[in-house]
């Protein structure tokens, strides 16, 4: 969050997701980003002696932890990319695109968090989106969105700046 209070989302963890490592592997020992529950959650927390601990004598702990790492590298990078070489417009195509294809998952979403997790403020969010409507590309009902030209979103997200 910047001092403005806007937000840009790095990743949004599942369970079993390790948190707040950063300050226990460098020498800094400061996090710079932040984490919020969006769901209520039990969180075990270790010291820094015993994440030590399991790091040195279980072999499966650092691999599984370095896994996680490789995964959100991963992510920051599509992240970063995302934000330098596409448009408003393409990410938040591929946002929609992305959400229609998870499972059973219901569009929750305000404007203000997708505009968090595509890197832009709720404003534009919304502009697009009417405009996605006026198009014919997505159906708005309350709280959904319902995707009428996947095709039509699919070569909005792939356009490069």
């Amino acid at each position: 969050m910047n001092p403005d209070g806007r937000v840009q989302v790095l990743a949004r963890l599942t369970t079993g997701a390790p948190i707040n490592l950063i300050p226990l592997l460098n020498n800094e020992k400061i996090n710079v980003s932040t984490v919020e529950a969006i769901t209520p959650a039990q969180v075990l927390v270790l010291t820094a002696f015993d994440f030590n601990f399991l790091l040195t004598k279980y072999p499966d702990f650092s691999r599984a932890l370095l896994r996680s790492f490789a995964e959100r590298l991963q992510n920051m990078t599509q992240l970063a990319a995302g934000l330098s070489l596409y448009s408003v417009r393409a990410r938040l195509a591929q946002f929609l695109i992305d959400l229609g294809d998870e499972p059973g998952a219901p569009f929750g979403w305000t404007q203000d968090e997708i505009a968090a997790q595509i890197g832009t403020v709720r404003d534009v969010v919304g502009r697009i989106l009417r405009e996605f409507k006026d198009q014919g590309l997505i159906k708005r009902d309350h709280h959904q969105i319902l995707l009428l030209d996947r095709k039509g979103l699919m070569e909005i997200a792939q356009q490069i700046n």
